[in-house]
């Protein structure tokens, strides 16, 4: 791992930015001319780009990482575009980009990962809200993930309309799910859902599952307005861990998924912390249906982020009624707030068990 420096100039001055970057570009292309005679595979090429550079240059910087048979590579780049290409090496790959820029009307933007060997991919598509100009109204960014080896999933994505996965994941066994639509969005709002719907039938194998509130915001939108996409949302058959942060207004979508998560063994809800500036809603209320995880699978339940508003405890006495073999229950306060919580303690506490093994 190399840092560079801004070291002074024999004449005391620091460089200037401009200075600083040909003085990095001359460096990277001298590393690459050296290493063209290293017979064995480049472990790891690392580039993180701070201000504009050429596509041209970042593309030959690229092309020449996986000529050299990479096996990482990691890529931040704020404001430079890129093309990249496919490879039969790579293993581990992350890319992450604050900024999509689009241009000449009416053309995509769009990001092609091709492995046959990776296994580790991180992805994080920030939007820029003043990416689209007043005569370019149908640009879009479209993902596509040719990668059927892969094992996990980092994908944060607020800047794609489309997003394409051209293999099933059955050796998918983590993923980490952050998706929404741009600020712009050019397609209808149920076509958005039902690709979104798509895109967990395609992971619907995987064992490990993060989601996201913005994720959890458009499910719940698709459940709530009863759009025919989210009927079609897939059972998670061998998955046990789900991770889920969102407030508590999404709860009743949490539950349909719920049911739908054959084997499930932790549920851990991370109440998002800007739940506490909306209106307080209430908790599950009614006699819902008694899901099958509930009743016969969920051994472990963790509240982080707790704040004991009553939708809150709501919540959790919900489950600690109707969780039949749930073994721990644990609620994590987000910080001290007052003399309440121990009113909230004592509630739970009396509150019926549905299982005998808790503690």
């Amino acid at each position: 791992m190399l840092y560079g420096k801004n070291k002074p100039r024999r004449d005391g001055k620091l460089r200037t930015p401009a200075e600083c970057k040909a003085m990095f570009k001359k460096f990277v292309d001298r590393c690459f001319n050296l290493r063209r005679t290293v017979p064995h595979p480049m472990q790891k090429f690392r580039l993180r780009l701070s201000g504009r550079y050429r596509s041209s240059r970042v593309d030959e910087w690229i092309f020449s990482a996986i000529r050299a048979r990479v096996e990482e590579m990691i890529i931040l780049a704020e404001d430079t575009e890129f093309r990249l290409f496919s490879s039969e090496t790579l293993v581990v790959f992350k890319v992450c980009c604050h900024h999509i820029y689009f241009h000449v009307y009416p053309t995509t933007d769009s990001l092609n990962v091709r492995s046959s060997s990776l296994k580790r991919l991180t992805i994080q598509f920030l939007p820029a809200f003043d990416y689209l100009d007043d005569d370019d109204p149908l640009a879009y960014r479209i993902l596509t993930l040719d990668t059927p080896s892969l094992e996990l999933l980092k994908l944060a994505d607020s800047a794609s309309e489309e997003l394409k996965i051209l293999h099933k994941r059955f050796s998918l066994e983590e993923a980490t799910v952050s998706l929404g639509h741009p600020p712009v969005l050019t397609k209808k709002i149920d076509d958005y859902a039902e690709m979104v719907v798509g895109f967990f039938v395609m992971i619907s194998d995987v064992r490990v599952l993060a989601l996201s509130d913005l994720t959890m915001e458009n499910l719940k939108d698709a459940h709530e307005l009863d759009l025919p996409c989210f009927a079609k949302f897939p059972t998670f058959w061998y998955l046990t861990r789900l991770e889920v942060e969102a407030g508590v207004d999404k709860w009743l979508t949490l539950l349909h998924i719920l049911e739908l998560c054959a084997s499930l063994e932790a549920l851990i809800f991370k109440k998002d912390n800007q739940d506490s500036t909306g209106p307080i809603r209430r908790g599950p209320h009614g006699n819902p249906v008694l899901s099958h995880c509930l009743s016969s699978c969920l051994e472990v339940i963790e509240f982080k982020n707790f704040e004991g508003q009553l939708a809150e405890i709501e919540i959790v006495e919900f489950c600690l009624r109707n969780s039949r073999v749930l073994k721990k229950m644990t609620v994590r306060y987000e910080r001290e707030i007052d003399n309440s919580k121990e009113d909230v303690i004592q509630r739970l506490l009396n509150c019926p068990k549905g299982s005998k093994c808790l503690y």
